[in-house]
């Protein structure tokens, strides 16, 4: 699942293009393999960015773990960094969806970790915004630092164990308590959830 005008081989042999190309430069870590994945207003979940549905054209946790295996076969130290969707199915939630920022979501890893050919790759990066950026519901007149970490462990903060997470991108936010959550089940290797705030002036 990538976009509807790019194949997904294309998209994956286009990875590993550049994993071979910067394939043992200290400057390059590893590669974010989507960004922002989301579905568009009036789109349905099933047709947009699913997460564990198992749908070869929809589900990015798949699409993650095809380009990943590949850039690993090219520089098997490489990152593989891998975004949140915007929408999870819920059936207690509004609408029967947990929605969040776009790339904001990773409630899927839990059952649906991203499973790569070599362990200790996967690093999941939250994107978050602040109020500055976009008004999501968490932010209002009643918002504090334990509500902030009530929504963000739910979404992506669970997956870190005993550090302090942030999202990957973020904007005028509060740093988060230590998650409690343990690490969800058949994940091999370590956790990274890409710690990083970004302040909008």
């Amino acid at each position: 699942m990538v976009h509807q005008r790019v194949p997904e081989l294309a998209w994956v042999n286009d990875w590993k293009t550049l994993a071979t190309r910067y394939a043992g430069n200290s400057t390059v870590i590893g590669f974010d393999l989507r960004n922002e994945p989301h579905t568009p207003t009036g789109v349905a979940y099933a047709n947009a960015a699913t997460w564990g549905t198992g749908d070869p054209n929809t589900d990015v946790r798949l699409a993650y773990q095809n380009a990943g295996n590949a850039i690993l076969g090219v520089d098997p130290n490489a990152l593989i960094f891998c975004e949140g969707i915007s929408n999870y199915p819920n059936a207690a939630a509004t609408g029967g969806f947990d929605t969040t920022w776009w790339g904001g979501n990773l409630e899927g890893a839990a059952q649906f970790p991203v499973v790569l050919s070599s362990a200790g790759h996967v690093v999941y990066s939250a994107h978050d915004y602040g109020p500055d950026l976009f008004q999501q519901t968490w932010f209002n007149s009643s918002t504090t630092a334990a509500s902030l970490d009530a929504v963000w462990n739910k979404y992506w903060g669970y997956l870190a164990t005993g550090n302090t997470a942030r999202s990957g991108s973020a904007s005028s936010a509060p740093a988060t308590a230590p998650p409690t959550s343990p690490t969800p089940p058949g994940l091999a290797g370590p956790v990274v959830l890409v710690a990083g705030l970004v302040h909008r002036d």
